[in-house]
């Protein structure tokens, strides 16, 4: 057992141990053994004290008493040196090891084995493997052909050899063959007589490149850059998929930041055409969201075939506790794409951005939908305000508002409260603000459709076969019973764009039904309500009005002959139907100027 050290401190000594003990910057062992030694000098303290005292074992406190009492507070400060471990491993030998590497392996074998390499070297196998590690080398991945063991495997070859080096008279020979190596980008060269056949190279090892054929996510669009990106408020992440890599690769951007984004698919689409040698296509996608329509638009500037999709549309896992992260749903995305690109159109839905006029355009009929709403908010809060006082019958809306304000009193006779009939006089001055610019809003419509109506005067009495969404609402208002409200909307949210048949109509106003069959389960679930929400309003609206307006019509006898006098539940379900047959009824009349049969136009 060590002896213990008596330790006498003079006043230096102990102000400089003090000292290490404080220093926040010191490191933990120098600490703890000022510790050791400025316990250790309190008069009557055994080693076992010490050493719970400070959280360290009694060796421990044996070992820095004798270090001090040798060496003084400076023996505390700096370890003993050891001897030297085992000898690293010489330069020579290293090079000689990456030598052997990328050259040809012994005998019939077709790599280095790390056994086979320690033996030849003289070295450990450990050795080999750290070698290896610090070069990139990972001889056991080199692909090479693989020899035949069928008995006829030469008359084959003889037969195969002899039609290129001696076809014969008017013979085209073709030979397809997938290989793995199309996707680097190392395509099949055409010999004579249109006969396909592929050049035998050998690829010498390279430290940083294992000798192989690398594969790509998408085999048969090898020469596209597929990139998906994943907004946020703070990171852009994408993920890359590019030709002759085996992998996915993602990178992040700043939120906003385009340019950095362009630079970044610059440089990627630079370093996938050096490695293919040929042109790069690069094909992006990315949700529909916040970011609107901005980003696919600086994409197309900048020579990017740029999808939008609609994030509802994609297949996710429907386990009831997934995972989710950005990483998951950005190759998610990367691989909607690239089924996409091969054809499987139906994989998901993509949006059609609309050009920067049609967007601007809706603007009028969106603003107008939210003064609605702000109006609605301000009228009920004035109508509750006055409840609370118990005053009923006031309509905030009509023109003499604040003269039948001033001559409103409580349910006993009083007058209002004062600071009540203060807050009624700003909510009031919200609401003809909001008035005047609906007003405003109301005015610019007009005007626009008016001059549209005369200009297709002008021009011609019948609808063209693609109009713009300006012509659509002119045609539109000649319908009794659709106003210049309802002709925007469905001229600027529907009638802007063209559909190929009535089902992409009502699947874009999400109307469309959503039928679950299976086996013996067949089951309505009702209308999908996947498309413009806007579009689906203004379009049940324009439904109960045209029962109204349009009592002759096909449309509306149908619904009379399907409802009858019931009530409820049954006349909804049916004028959503009536809705979606307008709907595709109104678009054949802006198309094709076919009006809806039994339809009357204004006069």
């Amino acid at each position: 057992m060590a002896q213990t050290v008596c330790i006498v401190l003079r006043a230096a000594d102990r102000e400089r141990l003090a000292a290490i003990v404080s220093d926040r910057n010191r490191q933990h062992k120098h600490i703890e053994r000022a510790r050791v030694v400025l316990a250790s000098a309190e008069p009557a303290r055994p080693v076992q004290q010490v050493a719970e005292a400070v959280g360290v074992s009694r060796p421990m406190v044996w070992r820095w008493q004798q270090r001090f009492a040798e060496e003084g507070p400076d023996g505390l400060l700096r370890d003993k040196t050891r001897k030297p471990g085992k000898a690293p491993i010489p330069a020579k030998t290293v090079e000689r090891v990456v030598a052997l590497t990328c050259g040809k392996p012994p005998g019939e074998t077709t790599h280095w084995t790390g056994r086979a390499m320690a033996k030849a070297v003289g070295i450990s196998l450990r050795s080999v493997q750290r070698i290896w590690e610090a070069h990139r080398l990972q001889p056991h991945r080199v692909r090479s052909f693989k020899r035949s063991r069928d008995p006829q495997f030469t008359d084959k070859l003889v037969d195969v050899v002899g039609l290129y080096l001696d076809p014969p008279e008017h013979a085209v020979v073709l030979s397809i063959d997938e290989k793995r190596f199309y996707a680097g980008g190392r395509r099949p060269e055409v010999g004579k007589l249109g006969c396909c056949h592929f050049s035998l190279r050998r690829y010498p090892m390279q430290r940083t490149v294992p000798l192989c054929y690398p594969r790509s996510a998408a085999r048969r669009h090898d020469t596209s850059l597929f990139v998906a990106l994943e907004f946020s408020k703070s990171i852009w992440l994408l993920a890359v998929s590019a030709p002759g890599r085996d992998r996915i690769s993602k990178y992040r951007v700043p939120s906003g930041d385009i340019a950095a984004l362009l630079s970044l698919l610059t440089r990627l689409r630079t370093e996938a055409e050096r490695r293919c040698s040929e042109v790069v296509k690069i094909i992006s996608i990315y949700e529909a969201g916040l970011d609107g329509f901005w980003p696919h638009r600086a994409l197309e500037a900048a020579d990017v075939e740029s999808h939008v999709v609609d994030a509802a549309s994609i297949a996710v896992n429907r386990r009831s506790r997934r995972a989710k992260t950005d990483r998951i749903d950005v190759e998610t995305l990367l691989r909607t794409l690239m089924g996409w690109a091969r054809g499987e159109l139906r994989i998901c839905s993509m949006v059609r951005p609309p050009s920067p006029e049609e967007e601007d355009a809706r603007r009028l009929t969106r603003e107008r939908e939210a003064l609605v709403t702000e109006r609605v908010r301000h009228v009920n809060r004035i109508k509750g305000l006055l409840s609370t006082q118990g005053v009923v019958g006031f309509e905030p809306i009509r023109k003499d508002r604040r003269k039948r304000l001033e001559e409103l009193c409580r349910w006993d006779g009083q007058p209002l409260p004062a600071r009540l009939k203060k807050e009624l006089l700003r909510e009031l001055d919200r609401l003809e603000l909001v008035m005047s610019q609906l007003a405003a809003l109301e005015t610019e419509r007009d005007r626009i459709l008016q001059a549209s109506q005369t200009a297709c005067q002008v021009v011609t009495q019948r609808p063209t076969a693609q109009p713009a969404s300006t012509v659509a609402g002119t045609h539109l208002l000649r319908l009794r019973g659709i106003g210049p409200e309802i002709a925007s909307v469905l001229s600027l949210e529907a009638f802007y764009r063209s559909f190929a048949n009535r089902r992409e109509v009502a699947a874009y106003s999400g109307l469309a039904p959503s039928p679950w069959k299976s086996g013996g389960i067949d089951i309505e679930q009702g209308i999908s309500k996947a498309g413009n929400a806007r579009l689906r309003r203004t379009t049940i609206q324009l439904a109960w009005l045209w029962l109204r307006h349009q009592p002759g019509s096909s449309l509306s006898r149908w619904f009379h002959q399907r409802v009858g006098d019931q009530r409820g539940k049954i006349r909804r379900i049916a004028i959503v139907a009536v809705a979606r047959k307008l709907l595709v009824a109104l678009w054949h009349y802006v198309t094709q100027g076919l009006v809806p049969a039994g339809a009357e136009l204004k006069a």
